[in-house]
């Protein structure tokens, strides 16, 4: 059966290079006619990924009957968020392909683990050229790609939306199932669970209970979000949005007029690069926190809902617990200060 595969894509090969050749002859009798048209390279790199694309169908589609049913040993992620699910429990064999922006420190969590790994890009040709025997992806990859794969009968394992924290262990426990790595699924779990308690109503005890995570470009996390999700966890009220809401837009005008106890963003507020980055350093925004605190909370830890969580809480709630313990500090200083006087 791989042999005559093989010998499809060979076939399929000869086609299209027919096909690349006579387009160039006929590219050259276009300019003659119309000197003015110039080249078209998009078609020639049009015929030639068109073999690409057949070749890595024919290969899959000889290989996939026998990985089925076996733990897989070729693993594809084509989301930064899978990237992490796959860092922390498949084995680092079990990886032949990543999300492009795996390798990114900056919103890429466990980029330095993943390190030497290949990152591809997240289409349905990349991915087929792999031969992998499972893909994991997200429910915001293209559907389109995802519908072309399954149309060659590769395994798709789909990380569905995050509705509640708890829903990120119980997705950690259906794809260690998959990969065969159910150990390391518990002990992630048991891991998560202790995290979760240890950090519940953390914040409840300090002097910070209403909060707003403001973003570039002036967009506020609501309560529907996953840094909402985190925010409640904690027992912070969050100021943006209504019950529910993902996301809203907040002028600066209102949040000047009506100041968070705790202003938190995310790691980007160093970057001023661009007009929505500029807007978290705006002179009135540090006028009203001039007495007030700021949490800083790099985006790596909250752009991605999984494994991560155990990271975000466990630094949101040492970095609340230092700012209220500074607070203290200073309220007691400046008493002191006023007795003496």
């Amino acid at each position: 059966m791989a042999g005559c595969g093989f010998a499809m894509a060979l076939t399929a090969t000869k086609m299209a290079s027919n096909n690349f050749q006579s387009g160039n002859r006929r590219r050259a009798a276009s300019r003659t006619r119309k000197r003015h048209a110039g080249p078209a390279p998009w078609r020639s790199r049009g015929h030639l990924g068109a073999a690409f694309l057949a070749i890595a169908i024919l290969l899959v589609g000889a290989n996939h009957a026998k990985s089925e049913g076996e733990r897989p040993r070729r693993v594809v992620s084509i989301n930064l968020c899978a990237d992490q699910y796959l860092a922390v429990l498949a084995e680092r064999g079990q990886i032949v392909g990543l999300s492009p922006l795996a390798h990114d420190p900056s919103i890429s969590f466990f980029a330095e683990r993943l390190k030497g790994l290949p990152a591809i890009r997240d289409d349905a040709e990349s991915v087929l050229m792999l031969q992998p025997d499972l893909v994991i992806a997200s429910v915001y990859n293209k559907p389109q790609t995802l519908r072309l794969l399954r149309a060659q009968g590769l395994n798709i394992f789909v990380l569905p939306a995050v509705r509640k924290l708890e829903d990120i262990a119980e997705h950690i426990v259906r794809l260690a199932g998959v990969l065969g790595r159910d150990g390391e699924g518990a002990a992630l779990v048991a891991n998560l669970h202790q995290v979760m308690a240890r950090t519940k109503n953390a914040a409840t005890a300090s002097a910070f209970r209403k909060v707003l995570y403001y973003q570039r470009g002036g967009y506020a996390s609501g309560r529907g979000s996953y840094i909402g999700m985190m925010l409640h966890h904690l027992g912070l009220i969050n100021l943006a949005g209504q019950r529910g809401q993902v996301i809203s837009s907040l002028p600066l005008e209102s949040v000047v007029a009506h100041p968070p106890d705790l202003l938190i963003v995310s790691d980007q507020v160093h970057r001023s690069d661009n007009q929505g980055a500029t807007l978290l350093n705006h002179p009135a925004l540090a006028r009203i926190l001039k007495h007030k605190s700021r949490l800083i909370i790099p985006m790596r830890e909250t752009i991605c809902p999984g494994p991560v969580l155990n990271a975000a809480l466990s630094d949101m709630a040492a970095q609340i617990r230092s700012l209220a313990a500074d607070g203290h500090a200073k309220a007691t200083s400046r008493g002191r200060e006023q007795k003496t006087q």
